[in-house]
């Protein structure tokens, strides 16, 4: 059958599901998952699909609890898939895909709506054969990786660009210089993006071999927009990634959520999930603490003054949402 997403409470201190809901269809076609949560005020934001059969965004109001859905115009005649969305403090939301994902040239898909309307689709000017990937506001300011043989941060203005029609033109106000992962070969990604400070960090994975992958994460001073220093995670001959970032709440850790010696099959199975943890800012040669988790993928990470909150999937491919006491105190299986 075809599986549907769902939006879960979860108690915080006990660790309880509260409660659970369905989405509406987005298109008139059924959600197939929630990706990629992001808050701005009373709301919750979070990617819902592809094209085929959809993609869009759904928005739940915490206060009535309703969910709105919006569905995206199809950029191309191919697959094309939606895979973060940001909420910067404007109320509107930014969604960062691909366009033509299964058929070359794909390229980078931005784009902008808010809880009403038609939301508006941008294709930055970019080099064809790029995909759009992580995305994250911090402020008016919104930041999305596009993704290729080396990467980039396109930084947007929020208040430059149109959320519904007319929507005009939405151009990058800069971007960074192409980053590549020392050690790697071939293509790269990035699954995360956080800032803390005047700092951006992405995390990610490059490729060494057609077999082995390194996971890594640089760090992009904001004011000068140059890369710093790279922690470089390898430890295995197969897949290994970093697919989540959180900051600690005094900004002097950063927590990385890893995936290591992944073999490449669909459900995680042969991977072992880890939370890492390393001094912000960066060192000339960055150096990591390490936990295993009772995850094969962390895919969503969080931190405040009473700990850090990690979701993923287990090696059952299950659901798992814990809460750790601090980044060396998790829960195991």
């Amino acid at each position: 059958g075809v599986g549907t997403g769902s939006l879960s409470v979860v108690d915080a201190c006990s660790g309880k599901i509260i409660k659970t809901f369905d989405p509406p269809l987005v298109g008139g076609k059924a959600t197939w998952y929630l990706g990629t949560p992001a808050i701005s005020g009373t709301a919750v934001y979070a990617a819902s699909g592809s094209n085929p059969p959809l993609a869009g965004y759904v928005r739940f109001d915490t206060q009535t609890e309703v969910f709105t859905q919006a569905a995206l115009p199809k950029p191309s005649s191919y697959t094309d898939e939606i895979w973060t969305v940001a909420a910067p403090a404007s109320g509107s939301v930014w969604l960062s895909g691909t366009r033509a994902i299964d058929q070359a040239p794909s390229g980078v898909w931005t784009s902008k709506g808010d809880a009403t309307g038609q939301p508006c689709s941008y294709l930055p000017p970019e080099t064809p054969e790029n995909f759009g990937r992580a995305m994250i506001a911090s402020g008016t300011d919104v930041y999305q990786d596009i993704a290729a043989t080396s990467l980039k941060i396109l930084h947007f203005n929020d208040a430059a660009c149109a959320a519904k029609a007319p929507c005009g033109t939405c151009l990058p106000t800069w971007s960074s210089t192409s980053f590549v992962a020392p050690g790697s070969t071939g293509s790269h990604s990035a699954y995360a993006l956080r800032v803390v400070g005047t700092k951006l960090y992405m995390g990610g994975f490059a490729v060494v071999t057609s077999s082995d992958y390194l996971g890594f994460v640089a760090e992009l001073d904001l004011p000068s927009k140059t890369w710093g220093p790279v922690f470089t995670f390898n430890p295995s001959t197969a897949i290994d990634a970093i697919v989540s970032l959180a900051g600690s709440p005094d900004g002097t850790q950063l927590f990385a959520g890893a995936v290591k010696s992944w073999d490449g099959s669909p459900k995680f199975i042969s991977a072992t999930g880890l939370l890492l943890t390393l001094p912000i800012p960066f060192g000339a040669s960055p150096q990591a603490t390490s936990i295993n988790l009772p995850f094969v993928a962390p895919w969503s990470l969080d931190a405040d003054a009473r700990g850090v909150y990690i979701a993923g999937l287990t090696d059952t491919s299950d659901g798992l949402f814990i809460k750790c006491q601090s980044s060396t105190q998790c829960p195991t299986k």
